[in-house]
Order: C-alpha cells, then sequence, then structure tokens
C-alpha cells in the first residue's frame, strides 16, 4: 500500500440527480408555507431550511414513495411524517446553500415533523426512532437500494424484519411491539433505524472457544448479519466487487473477534489489524462521528486518534502515565493485532487471548457498525484495503481493462471479481494466478479458463498446489455470486431514467 497516497478525508461520492417521472402528481406549493422547518448547524454557521414557495410538493401514504420520488429531482428535499406511525408523507422543496456540504453526520434542529432530509441526493434520517433528536446520520445509498428489483428490495426487507422481528420479544416494553406484521408496513428508512437504535437486541455477540482450530474470542455471526452492500451507480472500482465477496466473507455487520494474528475482522472483506486497515476505520469514525466514536470507545476504553505523518495513531490511555500509541502502519501489525487479542500489545499467543476482552470490543463495535453511516466507512476501508490488488490486476502486463462505469462488461466484472476474492483469503496466489492467465488475451478467454490456470504447474510461490485447491472451491462459489451480483446490477442500472431513455 503506498502510504504517501493516504487520505485522511472522505467524502462519499453523491449520487447524480435524474429527472423527476413525468406519471408523478404534483401541487404548487401554498403560499403559507413559510415557517422554516428547522435550522441546520455545519461548521460553525446556521442554515435555515426554509420550503420553496413556487416548487411542487408530492403528497403520499408511503415514506419509500416519498423519498424516492425526492430521490428523482435534482435539487434538496424534507419529507414530513411519522417514520414509525405516518400514514401521511409530504416532500417539500427547498434551495440547499452553496456552502452546506453533505457530512455523514448532521445537527438538524427539526422544527416540524421532519421524517427524511435529502441534501442533493444524500438522505438524512434521525439518529432517534422514538425521540425528537437534534443528531441526523447519513442513510447511504438509498437511491441505489430503490433502483434495485422490487424482489431484491423485498428479500433484503424481509431480512431486516426477521432480525427485529425476532429481537422483538426481548423488548416487550415497546408500542407498537417489533412484531413481523407492524414491520411489514415499514419503510426501508425506518427499518434501517430500528435495526442500528435496537443493535444490542438484534445482533447478538457470541462467545467462540474452539482451541482445537486456534479459535476464542467473540463474533457477531455471519448468519446474524443480513445487509448486503449495495453497490454504487455509476460503478466503481473496487466497491462494486464487494457485494461479492461478502457471499464469502461476510455481510456488513459481520465481525469477527476469535481468529488468532487478526484482531478483529470487521465487514465484506473482514478487513483486520493487518495493514493498519482496522486503525484506519477507527480514524475515520473518529474524524466523521467524533460522538459515536467517544460513546462506544473513548468512555469505556479510553481510546483516542491522532494523525501520525502518513498515517493514523489509536491512543491508549492518551496523557497518562500508561500512555500506549498503536501505530496504524503495516510493520505494526503483530503489536496491533496482539492489542486487539489480549489487551497487550503484542500479546499474539493463543494462550494470552483475553476472551473477556474481545467479547467487550466485539460489542463496541457491534453497537457502532449497526448504524448505516458507519457501514458506509467500513464499505469505504474495503475498497481502500483492495486498491493495491486492483492496481495490480489492471498493470498492461495482465491485459485486464478498468470497468466501464455506465456499461460495465460482464466477463470482466467476474474476473475481477474472483481476482479480488483470491486477494482477500490467498493474497499469496494472486500474482502468480495473474501471470498464468496471461495466456489467455481477452477477459472473456480468461474468464471462461481460471481452472486451468489453477491447474498449471510451475513457479507459484507460497501459493502451494493444497491452498491452490482451497482457492478454487472458494470460486465456484464466487462465479455463482458475482454472476447474481452482475444481474443485480444490470437490472438496477435499467431502472434508472436516463438508462431507461436510452433504450
Amino acid at each position: 500500500m503506498d502510504e504517501s497516497s493516504f487520505d485522511f478525508s472522505f467524502e462519499p461520492d453523491e449520487p447524480q440527480p435524474a429527472d423527476a417521472p413525468d406519471n408523478i402528481e404534483q401541487h404548487p406549493a401554498s403560499a403559507r408555507l413559510v415557517h422554516p422547518f428547522g435550522t441546520i448547524l455545519y461548521e460553525g454557521r446556521e442554515f435555515t431550511v426554509q420550503p420553496e414557495q413556487d416548487a411542487p410538493v408530492h403528497m403520499t401514504a408511503s415514506a419509500d414513495d416519498a423519498l424516492r420520488w425526492a430521490l428523482s429531482r435534482t435539487g434538496s428535499s424534507v419529507i414530513t411524517g411519522h417514520l414509525l406511525a405516518g400514514n401521511t408523507f409530504t416532500v417539500f422543496s427547498w434551495r440547499r446553500p452553496v456552502a452546506l456540504g453533505t457530512p455523514l453526520v448532521l445537527t438538524f434542529d427539526a422544527a416540524r415533523e421532519v421524517c427524511l432530509l435529502v441534501i442533493g441526493g444524500t438522505v438524512y434520517m434521525p439518529a432517534d426512532a422514538y425521540q425528537p433528536t437534534a443528531r441526523w446520520v447519513q442513510l447511504p445509498r438509498a437511491r441505489e437500494f430503490y433502483a434495485l428489483a422490487e424482489a431484491e428490495q423485498d428479500d433484503q426487507r424481509q431480512q431486516w424484519i426477521a432480525r427485529l422481528a425476532a429481537a422483538g420479544s426481548s423488548l416487550s416494553n415497546l408500542t407498537p411491539p417489533l412484531t413481523a406484521s407492524w414491520l411489514s408496513d415499514l419503510s426501508m428508512p425506518a427499518l434501517r433505524l430500528l435495526m442500528a437504535h435496537h443493535a444490542a437486541a438484534v445482533f447478538a455477540v457470541w462467545r467462540v472457544d474452539q482451541p482445537d482450530r486456534g479459535f476464542r474470542g467473540a463474533a457477531v455471526s455471519f448468519r446474524d448479519a443480513v445487509t448486503m452492500p449495495i453497490p454504487r451507480y455509476p460503478l466503481v472500482e473496487p466497491d462494486c466487487y464487494l457485494p461479492v465477496i461478502a457471499g464469502a466473507e461476510g455481510r456488513l455487520e459481520a465481525i469477527n473477534a476469535y481468529d488468532l494474528g487478526a484482531g478483529i475482522s470487521l465487514g465484506p472483506i473482514q478487513f483486520n489489524a493487518h495493514g493498519g486497515a482496522l486503525i484506519r476505520f477507527l480514524w475515520m469514525l473518529w474524524k466523521h462521528d467524533r460522538a459515536l466514536f467517544e460513546r462506544e470507545f473513548t468512555r469505556p476504553l479510553d481510546w483516542t486518534m491522532r494523525p501520525d505523518g502518513t498515517h493514523p495513531d489509536l491512543v491508549l490511555a492518551e496523557g497518562l502515565p500508561g500512555e500506549v500509541i498503536l501505530h496504524g502502519r503495516d510493520e505494526d501489525t503483530t503489536t496491533n493485532a496482539g492489542y486487539f487479542q489480549s489487551g497487550v500489545p503484542g500479546q499474539t499467543g493463543f494462550d494470552d487471548i483475553k476472551t473477556a476482552f474481545r467479547e467487550a470490543l466485539t460489542l463496541h463495535f457491534r453497537n457502532a457498525i449497526a448504524w448505516p453511516h458507519v457501514q458506509e466507512l467500513v464499505l469505504e476501508t474495503s475498497a481502500w484495503w483492495l486498491d493495491p490488488a486492483l492496481d495490480l490486476i489492471h498493470n498492461d502486463r495482465y491485459g485486464i481493462p478498468r470497468l466501464n462505469p455506465l456499461t460495465p462488461d460482464r466477463d470482466t466484472f467476474v474476473l475481477k471479481a474472483l481476482l479480488l476474492s483470491t486477494h482477500v483469503r490467498y493474497a499469496a496466489c494472486l500474482r502468480p494466478f495473474l501471470e498464468v492467465l496471461r495466456h489467455w488475451e481477452t477477459p472473456a478467454a480468461k474468464r471462461r479458463n481460471w481452472h486451468k490456470a489453477l491447474e498449471t504447474a510451475g513457479a507459484w510461490g507460497n501459493c502451494t498446489p493444497t491452498r491452490r485447491g482451497r482457492l478454487r472451491a472458494r470460486l465456484e462459489q464466487q462465479v455463482t455470486d458475482a454472476e447474481t451480483t452482475f444481474a443485480r446490477i444490470e437490472r438496477m442500472i435499467a431502472q434508472y431514467p436516463d438508462n431507461r431513455q436510452r433504450s
């Protein structure tokens, strides 16, 4: 990884606005809409969210329909109504000030019953499911979610509903209770909010003790993690391959704190202490949601962060006699992994593992990662970790082109998804794999012959025949995942109005 290019900033890509559908009923705004919807505090400045007088107003019985309509338009919108109990939702336009950015967390003091805020295509929802709050957080990739096929949207919704309903018995004091029938009527934003708000009940943390396999610690299991990554559109590499790799590694809420030598592993590629990825993720959370970081990590664990040249540092007990600095560098992997396993930097032996410590870490990471805006940081860190492998794949020597972000090629997509999946689990195999694949000229030919490539004798270095056999079994499943993901992307692309008009 090129540390000289490390970027401490993170601004998620804003989706490009599309034209409003022609069949939506619109009403002129009432001249009486003069009272502001609230105020936004951003970088020390206060901005009034004021309805535009001459803009159309859209009313619907569904928060999903209201948000779809808001996202189909150019500009910014306010959606009023009660996210959990409303049956009428109204979309108003407002003019976003040029100086107002789109951070992951926003301070918005609503003067009316506002349930969703759209700023130039970026969606915000309140961070409390039941009480008014000035803390609003991003709901990333909402536009891409609504561009999925209806069956795919429903499949993801049903998985959220199943997790919430299963947790309902432990939340019996709620009115109304979290039953499957009640949850089925809720919008996508409402379900995402409830999943995050009730993370402790929804995502159980399991103890793991399998000494024969070298496993000890805790986890949010592969089975319990339910949110699949959705690629951005236009497609961005390597972000678009994460749904494929997630099929083998874990969905967005998956946490593994029982492996030896990894510390704690997160998300669709299960990045961990290796390469400074885990500390980089913590830095991004510290920078973009300080309040959440302090709640989950500073107050209970005495963690703080600070930049250190080309990398971030995790500081333990800052300013105290026992202060410890964990550097977010690849050469510090052993030191850092030891801390996340045992509470003591560098203690990486199996007998050093402190199960209770790893379990506590898993709880705190679970509480943070359940939030959609933090999941965006998980995806960003995952893509950053994959970037060097993608650069290798794009080397002219190997004849594998970059993906067209608007009209991707199926064979190129599937091939590169397999190669990046190789890097995640069998990094030593990627370069020799690419060298053998050079025998076939086109991405389509390389894709057809990847089995033959793995069976080719030669200088494979640390990628032993045993590893190649395991890799082949992994990629056999990943082909199916890649084909499924590409079909989903094609259907998603077809839903965008500009693409429908071109077709």
